[in-house]
């Protein structure tokens, strides 16, 4: 896993270096930076890590969900038994 991540820096710093050494614009008339290419880089990292640790709590949303709506079915069922009824059964 960390070797997959080393590469993914590796690759990253390696493409940022072409795009200054290039002077690519990432706007008209603004060049890249290394700053901003540094930026840009732990963002898509952090944000990524971020990503990866709120699978389980993705998960637990959607297991509240169908618990949530199994509640409500049984909440809004019909008995068919009439409880209160004053000597009638239901037909």
């Amino acid at each position: 896993m960390f070797f997959s991540f080393f590469i993914l820096y590796a690759y990253a710093f390696y493409f940022g270096g072409v795009l200054r050494w290039n002077a690519v614009e990432s706007s008209p008339g603004v060049v890249y930076s290394g700053g901003k290419l540094i930026g840009v880089l732990f963002c898509v990292v952090f944000g990524a890590m971020m990503l990866g640790g709120a699978a389980p709590h993705l998960k637990a949303i959607s297991e509240g969900r169908v618990a949530g709506r199994l509640a409500f079915d049984a909440i809004d069922q019909v008995p068919s038994i009439l409880v209160n009824a004053k000597g009638s059964l239901p037909v």
